[in-house]
């Protein structure tokens, strides 16, 4: 290796990341956005469960399957996004170690 290379191995040897909350200023006001923005995210997932299972049951009653596959997807949909957003911060938590 050259010289170059050895010294950019040891740089990146030594770099250490802690995630720190009080590092920067209005941490606090950060977090207070991202759980606004999760609470009005859940609040848009069951908005789309309920009328996905309304276009399901009245697409299932007058055999139009456009309508039943539509309500199908969005019943799916929206309880995977559903479940995403209420794990987010449980996967980031598990992600970063």
């Amino acid at each position: 290796m050259t010289w170059l290379t050895t010294r950019l191995v040891l740089v990146l040897a030594e770099v250490n990341v802690n995630p720190d909350a009080d590092a920067l200023p209005e941490t606090s006001r950060a977090v207070d956005i991202v759980n606004g923005v999760a609470f009005w995210s859940l609040l848009a997932c069951a908005i789309a469960l309920v009328a996905g299972g309304a276009a399901w049951a009245i697409g299932g009653m007058g055999s139009n399957m456009q309508a039943t596959s539509g309500g199908k997807r969005a019943v799916l949909l929206s309880l995977v996004g559903a479940a995403v957003i209420g794990s987010a911060s449980t996967l980031i938590n598990w992600a970063a170690g």
